[in-house]
């Protein structure tokens, strides 16, 4: 079973933002443990980062520069517009190779893009409610940090301090993170 890591989150979550074509099931799993739309987000950024539209690049003829070109800068030229074409075509190649491959992965796991992920049986659906807050009321299965360390609501309307309350709340995850 896969447990909370505060590092792991943080990871993911910066990959989502930056580079989510990057991002491992362990990654999207990471973030589903607070909220499983934090997953399903994710997996639409990682399916969308890996599938972009394809790039229609049109044909260019080098008789349209402007210009008197010596004999030189016309090769020169034509050569740079042909070894742009053979680099794009082996990108688009490689493109939608790639996307065969995963395609046939998620048809062969029963994956669509519209599959729900659905969480692991007996897991909570925890819902992230922040630092936990004094005056703040939290509910069943809201997660809340407190003192370094990730807890999560086992109650309704719970009101005390989760490093305090043990009946109330349970800690997710390790022990408290060393500030290094």
């Amino acid at each position: 079973m896969l447990t909370y890591n505060k590092e792991l989150w943080d990871k993911a979550s910066q990959l989502v933002r930056r580079d989510p074509g990057k991002l491992t099931d362990q990654d999207i799993e990471q973030l589903s443990i607070l909220d499983e739309r934090y997953g399903q987000e994710a997996r639409a950024a990682r399916v969308k980062a890996l599938n972009p539209p394809p790039v229609v690049t049109p044909p260019v003829d080098s008789s349209s520069i402007k210009g008197p070109l010596t004999r030189r800068e016309d090769a020169l030229v034509e050569g740079m517009f042909k070894a742009v074409k053979l680099a794009l075509g082996v990108r688009d190649e490689r493109i939608a190779s790639a996307v065969t491959r995963i395609a046939a992965l998620e048809a062969h796991a029963g994956i669509t893009p519209e599959t729900p992920v659905q969480p692991a049986a007996g897991k909570p659906k925890v819902k992230f409610a922040g630092e936990w807050s004094d005056g703040g009321a939290y509910a069943l299965d809201d997660a809340v940090t407190d003192n370094g360390r990730l807890f999560r609501c086992k109650a309704y309307h719970v009101r005390s301090r989760p490093t305090g309350d043990p009946v109330c709340w349970e800690p997710i995850g390790g022990t408290k993170r060393d500030a290094a």
